[in-house]
């Protein structure tokens, strides 16, 4: 009986020790995150692998939470928002309407701020956004910045790519278009024969020497940036603790000036 009884005692004992010395965290098993295929730099494919600056953000916040991790590629960011509500997916990341989010969803704090560029072609009379009141303006898809053009009475018109956004501000279908500060420099890059710095080396002022679209910037401080930010269940709590880890130890950071050149943690 004393036998049993010491069994007993020390199976207790044995399950108390391992209680106390458990992490007082708690894990989930995995963090599954919702991410755009093809919305470089923040995700996309490459030798068939997902990468870019949310994919390696996500696995960070995964590693603190001490959870393993599992991507799932969604079309459009209105079907990130709804999946999350749906809890089919944990987490997604971006820019987000907040007066659209369901009840049972919260947002974590900023933790970067792109620039966005509004442009037009040159000579189109347009030096302003109150020049643009009422007048469509060209945006992706996936774009984060339809509030925004909203907001200051304009009318966003979607396109899937830059060059289709490009082609119709080319035809004057739109008065304007806006792209985030990366895409509109690296689509730039890939086409100079839509910078002001072309259209001055042709030194030609025969109309069919010029090219028929040159692109010049419209600047307005209400042309802000993004604060682009997580969406989750009201119930995941430690999200918002694990970004700020993240931002503190500078995490954030490296992974900004990894794939924009610049730090864009701070408004």
């Amino acid at each position: 009986m004393k036998k049993v009884l010491i069994s007993i005692l020390s199976g207790i004992i044995l399950s108390l020790v391992i209680l106390i010395s458990a992490p007082t965290h708690i894990s989930a098993d995995t963090l599954k995150v919702g991410i755009l295929a093809d919305n470089k730099p923040y995700s996309y494919l490459t030798n068939k692998k997902v990468t870019g600056f949310e994919v390696e953000l996500s696995k960070k916040i995964a590693q603190e939470m001490d959870a393993n991790i599992k991507f799932v590629k969604i079309s459009d960011r209105k079907k990130l928002q709804k999946l999350v509500s749906e809890h089919q997916i944990d987490l997604a990341l971006g820019q987000f309407d907040k007066t659209t989010l369901s009840s049972k969803l919260i947002t974590t704090d900023t933790y970067l701020y792109p620039q966005n560029v509004l442009f037009t072609g040159i000579h189109r009379h347009i030096s302003s956004i109150a020049d643009l009141q009422n007048k469509k303006v060209g945006i992706l898809v996936n774009g984060n910045q339809h509030q925004l053009l909203t907001s200051l009475q304009m009318k966003p018109k979607v396109y899937n790519s830059i060059s289709s956004l490009m082609k119709a501000l080319e035809n004057k279908k739109i008065k304007a278009g806006i792209l985030t500060d990366y895409e509109y420099t690296a689509y730039l890059n890939k086409h100079p024969e839509l910078t002001s710095a072309y259209l001055q080396a042709l030194n030609s002022t025969k109309k069919s020497d010029l090219p028929k679209l040159t692109l010049t910037r419209i600047k307005d401080p209400q042309i802000t940036s993004q604060q682009l930010v997580g969406i989750t269940d009201k119930r995941n709590t430690k999200l918002n603790q694990t970004l700020d880890k993240l931002k503190d130890g500078n995490d954030i950071i490296d992974l900004s000036q990894k794939y924009f050149s610049q730090d864009l943690t701070k408004p």
